[in-house]
């Protein structure tokens, strides 16, 4: 719903999404056919190296148009890692990117959404980076807490599909919200 409601919003040179899944069929049909979105290679050799290599290049990419003061030229680049714990397991030196995209891809244009089922499974994250995270319910206290710093997302009901917590970065509140995608939307 984020991705189609920005791409919506914002023209193609203006912002651009990167869909990094480990599987080829996650993302939604009606997300890949929006002209902002590219679908990185799925996981697995060669692939998810292939997919971490075209990352870590277009970070370095516009690493090197910064320096030469051509980066405002660039359209902001928002890269979803769906089921990023697979990618974190899967593919050697992908922690490290992830790491450096949170901690240095703000100033490249690049911001980052992350969508996980087990966070616990993730490295050490610097979550302070993320302006926002939005938690559906976890199975355990622990993994609410490591999500959005309490346990609330532990007790959200089951019976109610799309409830989620957002949290954002600097309060100690969560806002309850209800999410649906995009499938969702187009088959009302």
């Amino acid at each position: 719903t984020l991705v189609s409601r920005l791409c919506a919003v914002y023209s193609l040179q203006l912002l651009m999404f990167w869909i990094v899944s480990p599987r080829t069929r996650s993302p939604s049909r009606a997300l890949q056919q929006l002209p902002h979105v590219t679908l990185q290679p799925e996981i697995g050799e060669p692939d998810g190296q292939a997919a971490l290599a075209a990352l870590t290049s277009e970070m370095d990419r516009r690493a090197q148009l910064a320096a030469s003061g051509a980066l405002d030229a660039e359209p902001t680049l928002l890269v979803a890692f769906d089921q990023c714990d697979e990618w974190v397991a899967c593919v050697e030196g992908f922690a490290a990117m992830l790491n450096d995209m949170l901690r240095g891809g703000h100033g490249l244009g690049i911001h980052v959404l992350i969508s996980t089922h087990n966070l616990t499974k993730m490295p050490s994250l610097p979550l302070d980076t993320l302006s926002y995270r939005i938690c559906h319910r976890t199975m355990d206290a622990r993994s609410s807490r490591l999500a959005i710093g309490t346990d609330e997302a532990a007790w959200l009901p089951v019976e109610t599909p799309g409830a989620a917590l957002l949290a954002t970065n600097g309060t100690q509140h969560v806002t309850r919200i209800h999410v649906r995608t995009v499938d969702d939307i187009t088959s009302d």
